[in-house]
């Protein structure tokens, strides 16, 4: 998957999944889905327009980690290591900056570690194809 289509992917269906397990505690305490669908038109919505240039910024970061990685031979730990970045990214701003309307978004932590976590689930390592004669082996009798 080229960087732009996990990008892409990234940033429609973290939040969504996110909003999801939100919504699936909510049921669990008692709310309706109906109530919650209801919500999650608006949640979603501030959650696209609010964190989409954040969002942009943590995949661009994300995407340099993939590099470093990929020069390292350690592509697989993608998978690991983007929520973890993403997690301690949004953990770093929550400490770092006191402005209430930020310290109020704390909830923005759990969606970042969805960013990573779609994120580092999109790689998909290349197939080394073999050129020359297969590894069936063929016998003469």
């Amino acid at each position: 998957m080229r960087w732009w289509q996990r990008l892409l992917v990234t940033l429609i269906l973290a939040p969504l999944l996110w909003r999801l397990g939100v919504c699936y505690i909510a049921s669990q305490q008692g709310s309706t889905w109906a109530e919650l669908a209801q919500q999650s038109v608006g949640v979603l919505l501030s959650i696209f327009i609010l964190f989409t240039v954040p969002a942009l910024l943590l995949c661009g970061l994300l995407l340099l980690s993939d590099q470093a990685l990929h020069r390292l031979g350690l592509d697989l730990m993608t998978v690991l290591v983007s929520p973890l970045i993403a997690f301690g990214i949004a953990e770093a701003v929550l400490h770092l900056v006191t402005d209430p309307r930020v310290q109020a978004a704390q909830g923005a932590v759990s969606l970042a570690v969805f960013y990573g976590l779609i994120w580092g689930l999109t790689i998909r390592e290349r197939r080394r194809r073999l050129d020359g004669p297969s590894y069936v082996e063929t016998t003469t009798a």
